[in-house]
């Protein structure tokens, strides 16, 4: 897993010339390009962050699901009313979501 976003961890984005106000006034294409390419370094990051998040959230997820799928078949298995009761009140939970979501 990956580790949590920290102050410590997290890189501080190049000085940009743009952050400076005689930069503009000398020449604000090149500020303005340089603040458009500090702000997608930033995006960028953000989003390899979140990805690397989501990636360690889902891989947990999918183990998680298969113990508890494998810890189901084993209690079920010599018990089968207990899946005809758990299908009866997951419909029935079912039902009473749609009528709600009718009103």
């Amino acid at each position: 897993m990956t580790e949590p976003w920290s102050p410590e961890t997290a890189q501080a984005p190049a000085p940009a010339s743009w952050r400076d106000p005689a930069a503009w006034q000398d020449d604000p294409a090149a500020a303005a390009q340089a603040a458009v390419a500090d702000v997608t370094n930033v995006a960028q990051a953000a989003v390899a962050d979140v990805t690397n998040i989501a990636q360690a959230t889902v891989a947990e997820l999918t183990t998680t699901a298969q113990s508890v799928l494998a810890d189901l078949e084993v209690r079920t298995a010599d018990r089968p009313e207990v899946l005809v009761g758990a299908a009866f009140a997951g419909g029935l939970l079912f039902a009473l979501i749609l009528r709600r979501l009718a009103r």
